[in-house]
């Protein structure tokens, strides 16, 4: 599986230490590239968007809109899970972000001790 994190700041610093113990392939982007735990750090959203079977927003709210522009072009059948807070599902579902997840967590799950709620879409079961 190849998972994309756009937004590597804390929450997407935590996502990685999470999720990097597991069989997962990972991409991630920031504003400032780099190298965090052997993971490349991009500026190309794209080239996260197009080699990544799950995307993961890890951004501030007020760059989520910046995001669903280059998002609402790939491939539909990608599941999307946001982590920006305050974005309502059906703002990512009426600018074309067909399977949308909505989840919240915590920066613990960095330890494996968080807790994270999450909400379905209306397109996924």
């Amino acid at each position: 599986m190849k998972v994309g994190i756009i937004g590597a700041g804390a929450l997407g610093r935590a996502l990685i230490d999470a999720l990097k113990i597991n069989e997962i392939e990972l991409f991630a982007t920031s504003r400032h590239e780099g190298i965090y735990k052997g993971i490349k750090i991009t500026k190309n959203n794209a080239k996260v968007l197009e080699e990544s079977d799950i995307i993961l927003i890890a951004v501030k709210p007020d760059c989520v809109g910046q995001v669903i522009n280059e998002i609402k072009n790939i491939d539909s059948q990608k599941i999307i899970i946001s982590f920006a807070a305050g974005i309502r599902i059906r703002y990512y579902e009426s600018h074309a972000c067909q399977n949308i997840v909505r989840a919240m967590t915590n920066i613990a799950i960095r330890d494996h001790c968080g807790t994270t709620v999450f909400k379905f879409g209306n397109n996924l079961d």
